[in-house]
């Protein structure tokens, strides 16, 4: 089984790769890399980020949870291809803490 460090090293390569694939969009297609987003809530504030979000004028959004290879779901909880369990599933890396899709006017590019 890999060990943590190599998994994030996978992973990065991994988004790596989809940020080259999106390079080749045509305008007005925009990407954005390792999005965070906060929210503040009663308990305080909440953190959220997205690996990758692609947005279009007239399209919209589409938040990505990238992954360096399979991910499954094991008697609930889920798992990476490596065999390390996840701390959350994809779909809720996806969206912020509250369970909601992230705020749009809360979006701050961390870095491109």
């Amino acid at each position: 089984m890999p060990t943590p460090s190599a998994a994030l090293a996978s992973g990065l390569r991994a988004e790596s790769l989809v940020l080259s694939a999106l390079d080749a969009l045509p305008p007005p297609w925009l990407h954005f890399h390792a999005v965070e987003w906060r929210t503040l809530q009663h308990d305080g504030e909440r953190l959220g980020e997205a690996d990758v979000i692609v947005f279009h004028p007239q399209h919209g959004l589409i938040v990505f949870e990238i992954k360096a290879g399979a991910v499954e779901v094991r008697d609930g909880p889920w798992y990476c291809a490596s065999g390390l369990a996840m701390k959350q599933s994809p779909l809720s890396q996806a969206r912020s803490p509250a369970g909601q899709r992230c705020p749009l006017a809360g979006l701050r590019a961390r870095s491109w």
